[in-house]
């Protein structure tokens, strides 16, 4: 899914993102003590799983013209 930040001034594309779905599973991890230490810090024993869903930023762009404005960090932490 794809999104755009549009400047209601003058309807320039001031930011754009796309996310897709994701998950995070014991082969993302180096070694099994590194996937279950994640696990252990995040969910309780009935929640513990295999895998676990997420979602991946697939893009992130920002135009020059904000640069230095946060909105980069404020699409980061609004998603």
């Amino acid at each position: 899914m794809s999104y755009v930040v549009e400047n209601k001034y003058n309807y320039a594309i001031s930011a754009y993102f796309s996310l897709a779905n994701d998950k995070v599973a014991l082969n993302d991890f180096e070694s099994k003590t590194e996937f279950n230490r994640f696990r252990k810090h995040r969910f309780v024993n009935e929640k513990r799983l295999k895998s676990y869903p997420a979602v991946k930023i697939c893009r992130l762009g920002v135009d020059l013209l904000m640069k230095g404005q946060y909105m980069g960090t404020f699409l980061r932490l609004s998603i």
